[in-house]
């Protein structure tokens, strides 16, 4: 306990001072309310305004989350955004990285963007959340399944977009948030923004930065460690600093030019897995990331034929990762060491034509080049590299005034070209498509419906990971193939801030061809197969309700799935899924309580899962498990300043101090009591 008296001391005189804001007379204060569809949010999700609600996109679900409305950590990662949105489960591995999984799908599954353009592609085909910072960021939207067919390769189980709000024009638009927590966290996030012009065209930029700094993370009731600490986990220590900067030009006509640089640089430990006798001691001395993105449109073009716009973006991702493994928990002697330094090229061109009756036509080309250079120990490095290309088009079709009707067609290659100096797989080409309907039964519901296929082609880690000379190569190895469907109705309106909207919708997918690691015959080395069928289904819910602005509102999402997995090679026995409850639901509230202060409460639960202990091959049960957290916050007017506001949040996460297990041998933090405020 002594390490933490300081700490302690400091948190318990920031908690007095936001106890003191939290009881002055409200200036001015507004709590947003449960936001809901409109029929004009159906064809760009980008476009949306809401702030936490459930729409429809190309008759797929989607998902947006304002960070003005968030609750939760101060200077968040996108890992603590999402572990606050429903119908998503969000867990950490034993290698300190979060998954992420919907309907069944993994976090290779899934596509993350910034500003339209990836960032998942690269040596382990995905990017990891918690080290994704979200200066600068405005609003996160999450298409559930395959709402496009245009996001690029590999996104078979939907999308992360991060967008930036357009700046307001005339003045500076500072943004800070600061925070802490009982351990002594130190949290900052900081930006500035603006736009010049008039209403003809336009220059806005931006830019930010922010340090996250952790201890470590608070030891949960009933949980033990190898240290045989009292307060926090042995090596969860973690320190990031990152960056952002961005300028664009626009006109009215259509045309525009955007750049947009970013990076971090990150030191962390990686928890000791508490479920096995020999655990991985890690730890990532050095993690960074460097990234620049360029975009450009060209001026509308207006013919007989309609409008016609075009669109160039790219961008270039360098990363390094520096891994040291230890022999003991003391985490004093480097027994190995890993080296990857990783360059991911990406390009693409889009085209949009609408013609004169309405119909718009979307074509697409996505290219990237994955370059990555691996150093085990003192050996020579092995470089790898693999290209992926995704060239699609799809079209709308308002059929009346009432249906609308989505389509389209995508081809997908990918090649590994280099493989540390084995046999490199050879080209592999896989079609997908995708058909979706909306109908509009009155101005405040609507029926939707989708189907799609598409594949995703094996990352170079899945196929080379780790040390050298233990993985065999399959230049057979086919692509993961997902067939989805879903169906669904919502209601609500997302301009009358008042009453109940909803969101229910009922999922099958079937993924063919999965891939998985096994022992390659009678040696110590692996191969890569294809042998599983996973199938998942199940029904969403997401269900709010509001009083209207600055008064009470509620939101319950629940997921309800049963997922199989079927061993082709054990002859089609059935096999316990890792990791995917059969139920998860989430409660959130708010509730003004007079004085400007507004109350928050969530419940979440996670049901019943399973996972594979590693070194006895059996099934572990994970029982369902319960976590509630509580806040308070205020927010008001700072008058005509640099900054007009400002918002002050205490909150408690996992108030019962339970020992929540999301992954075998790695518990989530324990009670932990944390502060922020927020100016803007």
């Amino acid at each position: 306990m002594t390490t933490l008296s300081t700490p302690t001391r400091t948190l318990a005189s920031a908690a007095l001072m936001v106890a003191a804001v939290l009881a002055r007379p409200s200036v001015a204060g507004a709590q947003a309310g449960v936001a809901r569809d409109t029929v004009a949010q159906r064809i760009e999700p980008q476009t949306v305004k809401v702030e936490r609600g459930g729409i429809v996109v190309g008759g797929s679900s989607v998902f947006v989350v304002s960070l003005d409305s968030a609750r939760g950590q101060a200077a968040p990662s996108l890992a603590d955004m999402l572990r606050a949105v429903p119908l998503m489960l969000v867990r950490t591995n034993s290698r300190g990285e979060v998954e992420l999984s919907v309907r069944g799908s993994e976090s290779r599954q899934v596509g993350i963007m910034m500003n339209g353009l990836p960032l998942s592609p690269g040596w382990d085909g995905r990017a990891d959340p918690s080290l994704v910072p979200l200066t600068g960021i405005s609003r996160v939207s999450y298409v559930r399944s395959t709402a496009s067919v245009l996001g690029g390769p590999n996104t078979l189980g939907g999308i992360i977009d991060l967008s930036f709000a357009e700046p307001p024009r005339g003045v500076i638009a500072p943004r800070l948030a600061l925070g802490s927590d009982q351990t002594g966290a130190r949290l900052l996030s900081t930006s500035v923004a603006s736009r010049i012009g008039n209403d003809t065209s336009h220059v806005s930029w931006r830019v930010g930065g922010g340090v996250r700094q952790f201890d470590g993370m608070v030891r949960a009731d009933g949980v033990l460690d190898p240290s045989g600490k009292s307060a926090l986990r042995t090596n969860t220590d973690s320190r990031q600093y990152d960056f952002l900067g961005s300028l664009g030009w626009s006109h009215r006509g259509g045309g525009a030019v955007s750049a947009v640089v970013s990076g971090y640089d990150a030191t962390r430990g990686v928890a000791p897995e508490l479920h096995i006798a020999g655990p991985r001691y890690w730890r990532y001395p050095e993690q960074g990331r460097r990234l620049l993105q360029l975009r450009a449109s060209a001026p509308r073009i207006h013919t007989r034929l309609g409008t016609t716009e075009l669109e160039a973006g790219g961008g270039v991702l360098n990363g390094v990762t520096h891994i040291e493994t230890f022999g003991d928990a003391t985490y004093s002697t480097v027994t190995s060491t890993e080296d990857g330094r990783e360059q991911v090229n990406s390009v693409r061109f889009a085209a949009t034509q609408t013609l004169p009756n309405g119909v718009r036509v979307q074509a697409a080309v996505t290219g990237n080049n994955i370059m990555y250079d691996e150093t085990i120990g003192s050996a020579a490095a092995s470089h790898y590299r693999q290209d992926l290309l995704s060239a699609g088009v799809e079209t709308n079709l308002l059929l009346g005034t009432r249906t609308l009707l989505s389509g389209g067609m995508v081809l997908d290659r990918g090649v590994t070209l280099s493989a540390g100096g084995r046999v490199p797989l050879g080209a592999k080409s896989i079609t997908g498509w995708r058909l979706g309907a909306t109908r509009e039964l009155g101005p405040n519901a609507r029926l939707h419906a989708s189907a799609s296929s598409r594949g995703r082609f094996p990352a170079l880690r899945e196929l080379y990971s780790g040390a050298l000379d233990r993985f065999e190569p399959n230049p057979d190895l086919r692509p993961e193939r997902l067939l989805a469907t879903e169906a669904g109705v919502t209601f609500g309106d997302a301009a009358e801030p008042v009453g109940v909207n909803a969101q229910i919708t009922a999922f099958h997918h079937r993924l063919d061809d999965g891939i998985v690691r096994t022992r390659y015959l009678a040696t110590n080395r692996f191969q890569r197969i294809n042998r599983d069928e996973t199938r998942s289904m199940g029904v969403e819910a997401l269900v709010g309700w509001s009083a209207g602005l600055g008064a009470p509102t509620v939101t319950l999402d629940v997921v309800a799935q049963r997922v199989t997995i079927r061993d082709l090679v054990a002859g089609g026995a059935s096999r316990k899924p890792e990791y995917m409850p059969n139920l998860r639901a989430m409660l959130d509230g708010t509730m003004p309580v007079g004085r400007g202060v507004t109350l928050g409460a969530s419940l979440a639960n996670i049901g019943t899962q399973f996972c594979v202990n590693p070194e006895s091959g059996n099934d572990i049960r994970l029982a369902a498990q319960t976590v509630a957290g509580v806040t308070a916050h205020r927010t008001w007017s700072l008058g005509a300043g640099a900054f007009r506001a400002t918002r002050v949040l205490a909150g408690v996460d996992n108030l019962s101090d339970a020992a929540i297990y999301e992954q075998c041998g790695l518990p989530r933090a324990g009670r932990t009591l944390r502060v922020g405020i927020d100016f803007r």
